[in-house]
Formats: structure tokens, sequence, C-alpha cells
């Protein structure tokens, strides 16, 4: 799955994958491409069958210029007995400090909103805070609505919450472009006492598409 601030794919096979990247080196060979390294890593969270991932990477001439540079988040998983990438929140180009300022408030303002609205009980609310197609990989797998009406048809309408609200903890920005921020989120599920029955953290791709901040994909940790 390859939720960003531009394009939105989903491969359910291998052969999915190489038919819908079908052409990118030769699109990245076209730009004098040599090869890509990293500028940075950080490992965000770590558990015997998933890591968080934060990266930077650039493509390079084979002379060493930097022709561009990305930011991705990567959600890896072990499946049986293999480590892969399941999933990449992009969030584009690496951006001037300025645009990467600039988008990191009104991101962290969509998240809160994302957990006001999670509170409120009302589906139509929440999806308010959300853009489609969406994405959420969590410890029991992966949930993907290609459209509003997908969400309103799935699982969630008749979910069972066996807590009486969530309490969104903090937020902090990771990787900010002009047009997307990966956010490292923790939040709690709360009894009707205030009293903490567990805590998650969570990576949240919050994108902006025709000037609206809202969640994109979201990769949670259990307690």
């Amino acid at each position: 799955v390859r939720p960003s601030a531009g394009n939105f794919s989903v491969s359910p096979t291998g052969e999915d994958y190489i038919r819908a990247r079908a052409g990118v080196f030769e699109s990245v060979l076209a730009l004098g491409w040599h090869r890509s390294q990293w500028d940075s890593r950080r490992v965000l969270h770590v558990s015997a069958n998933k890591m968080h991932i934060a990266g930077e990477y650039s493509r390079r001439r084979e002379n060493g210029e930097r022709i561009s540079s990305q930011q991705v988040t990567y959600i890896v998983t072990r499946q049986g007995e293999r480590w892969g990438i399941q999933s990449r929140f992009g969030t584009g180009k690496v951006d001037s400090g300025e645009a990467a300022a600039a988008a990191a408030e009104p991101a962290r303002q969509a998240v809160e909103a994302y957990f006001e609205a999670f509170n409120s009980l009302d589906l139509e609310i929440w999806a308010d805070t959300l853009h489609f197609p969406q994405v959420r990989l969590s410890s029991s797998g992966l949930d993907y609505w290609q459209t509003r009406e997908d969400f309103f048809a799935g699982t969630e309408p008749g979910r069972q919450r066996t807590w009486f609200r969530t309490k969104l903890e903090s937020a902090e920005t990771v990787q900010a472009g002009a047009d997307g921020v990966n956010v490292i989120v923790r939040y709690s599920n709360l009894n009707s006492e205030d009293e903490t029955l567990s805590s998650y953290d969570a990576v949240y791709l919050v994108t902006r598409h025709e000037g609206r901040w809202a969640v994109q994909a979201r990769s949670t940790y259990g307690p």
C-alpha cells in the first residue's frame, strides 16, 4: 500500500505491484539517476512483528549530484518468518524549511480533529476528518476503503467499543512536506472514570487535497 501526498496505489499481489510500478526505472533513468542513498533514518516504533522507520533518501547522478530527495515512513511487518515492507507513507519531495514548517501546524490540527470526531460517535463527522482512499494497518491486519461509501458499508458502523473515550496524548511531526506530513501519535482509551485502559503508538499520514488537510493513512501498535 503506497499512500502519499500525491498518488495512492494498492497492490494485493507481487504481480500487481510489478504492473503498478512499470516504467519507474525508465523514468528515473531519464533524469540521469545512477543510485539512491539514505540521507537519514530513524526507527520510530519496534515490536516483535512490526516496525515504523522514517527515512529520507536522495536520487543522485553518477557524479553524486542530487536530483531530488524524498521523505517516507516505512511500515515493515513480519509475516511468517519473513520481514518485508507492507506500506510506505510518503510526504512528497523534501521542501524548504518554510514549506515544511507551514504544513506542520494544520497537520497537527487535522489529527486533533480526527480524535474529536472519533469521540463524537458520529460516523459522518468522523469520515469528514479522512481522505479517501483510506488505509489502516493494525495488529489485526490491513483495512482499505476506496471511497467514503465503502467506509460506511464496512465494519466501522457496527464496531463495538469497550471504552468510554479516546484521549490524544501527543502528536509529533516527524516528516513534513508542502502537502503531506507524517505524525507520531500516542493515544489512550479511557473508561468513564477517565482511567487509562490501554495506550497505543501510531503513525498518521496527513495530506492536503483541494486545500483541505485530513488523515490519509494510519498504522497502529497495540498496547
